[in-house]
This record gives structure tokens, sequence and C-alpha cells, in this order.
């Protein structure tokens, strides 16, 4: 236990806690990972651009319906849907 004489000192601490947990404290619900690695990951995806793909191909018969496949991607993330 500690006990701060003013205001400033207890600020202080507060934050060099924060800081403290911020880079060590591994949390379960973040796969056991830092806060702060948690947060610069989500920074890389906020930044990076997602990549969508779009085709449509049609049939030479009038009688068949054209296929439209989608491809989604941003970094790890992968999304892909065809119907035909």
């Amino acid at each position: 236990m500690h006990t701060f004489d003013t205001i400033e000192e207890l600020r202080r601490g507060l934050q060099d806690f924060v800081a403290h947990y911020n880079a060590t404290w591994l949390v379960a619900r973040y796969g056991y990972r830092t806060p702060n690695q948690i947060r610069a990951e989500q920074r890389s995806l906020a930044q990076s651009r997602w990549t969508v793909r779009l085709s449509v191909s049609a049939n030479q018969s009038p009688t068949a319906r054209p296929s439209v496949q989608i491809r989604i991607r941003q970094g790890g993330f992968k999304f892909e849907a065809k119907f035909l």
C-alpha cells in the first residue's frame, strides 16, 4: 500500500500504473496479449486498406443465370462468396 502526500503524486502514480498495466499485463480475453499489443493491432487494421473484388460472368445460354464472385481482404481477414 502506498500513500500519496499530494494530488500531483497521486496523478503520477496512477499514470505509472496505467502505463505498466497496458505494457505488461496479459489479458485472457485478448488471447493473453497486453492492451498495448491489442491497440497496435487495431490501429494497423484501421490504417490498412480493404481490397474488394467483384466478378460477374454471364453464361452463353439465355436461360442460364450469371455467376457472381465476391472477394474481400484486409490484413489477415479474408471473405469469399460465390453465387451461381
